[in-house]
This record gives C-alpha cells, structure tokens and sequence, in this order.
C-alpha cells in the first residue's frame, strides 16, 4: 500500500474528510481550532500520513503527535483537554483540499458564481482543491463549512450553479 506524509491538516466536517493546505504560516492551524470549536473532528495538525486504500485517500495522525495541536502564539495544545475524546478521530478518509492563501490580489475570480476550484493529486488519488484566501476580513472556517456543505450536495446529485442558472434563465425568459 503506498503511503506519503503532507505538511497539513485533516479536518472531519460533516463527515467529509477535509484537508487543509497552505503554506507555512498561512493559518491552518487557526482554521482548524476555529472549526473545532464549531463542533467538527480532528484527525492531524501539521503532519498527515496519508495511504491510497483501493483508489481512496486515508488520512492519519503520527502517533506522538496525536491529539495535539501547536498554534502560533499560543504554543501546543491538549485537543482531548479542551474539547473532549469526540474531537479526535485516529483516520478518515480525504474526499476534499482547502489551499489556503494570503495574498488575495493573485486570487482573481474568473467565474463569480463558483468557487475557484482545481484538482490535485495524492498517491494517485486525484481531489477538488478550493482556494480560499485567508484574511482577516473573511470568515475562512464559515467559507470553508460552506464549501463542504456544497461539495456533499454536489456529491448526492445537486448542482447548486445549475439550479441558480436555469432558474435565472427562467426568470429572464418571463421578463
């Protein structure tokens, strides 16, 4: 079974799988308290292993650095301390990747009415990728929550860009 380790973190919102990437320093880990507190799981922060299961991403936490988690300007914390065992997963599969940004004048929306999304690729395991810029005047764990909850109702068959257009298609055929 190929395996990999990735500077990231894996997130369970909704019971969808949620990796978080970006660059040092560009608040994953933030993100991640911030979508703790809103009640979603932890399965790593900083290090993720990662193994392609029959064509599907799992992800996992090294050992010794389970259940903790290290934030800028605050230093390591106890997840288990502080949000209690039901914050902690040991894996999960990876169905989703939020790339974090900080430089928000490079991120140029081509498509206002969709996410900027891409793909990207894990031990042969291809993913969406969202873009999302974090800075202080976005609510990135609330964009991210959003961007989850689309990708579950795009996954069940609903397509929320086709929905919006027919129905404007219609409105303006009744104009």
């Amino acid at each position: 079974m190929p395996t990999s380790s990735i500077h990231a973190n894996l997130m369970v919102i909704d019971d969808v799988g949620t990796l978080i990437c970006g660059s040092p320093h560009s608040g994953k880990s933030e993100l991640t308290l911030m979508l703790l507190d809103r009640g979603h799981r932890l399965v790593a922060d900083d290090a993720v292993e990662l193994q392609n299961k029959n064509g599907v991403l799992i992800g996992h936490c090294p050992a010794a650095i389970y259940g903790f988690m290290q934030i800028d300007f605050v230093g390591v914390i106890n997840i288990e301390k502080i949000y209690g065992q039901q914050a902690l997963l040991t894996q999960h599969t990876i169905e989703i990747v939020i790339h974090l940004t900080q430089n928000k004048k490079n991120m140029v929306l081509k498509q206002p009415l969709t996410p900027l999304k891409s793909h990207r690729e894990f031990l042969r395991v291809i993913l969406p990728q969202f873009e999302l810029p974090n800075t202080p005047e976005k609510s990135v764990a609330l964009l991210t929550e959003t961007l989850v909850h689309n990708y579950k109702l795009k996954k069940f068959g609903y397509d929320v860009y086709q929905d919006f257009l027919s129905r404007t298609a219609e409105c303006n055929k009744n104009d």
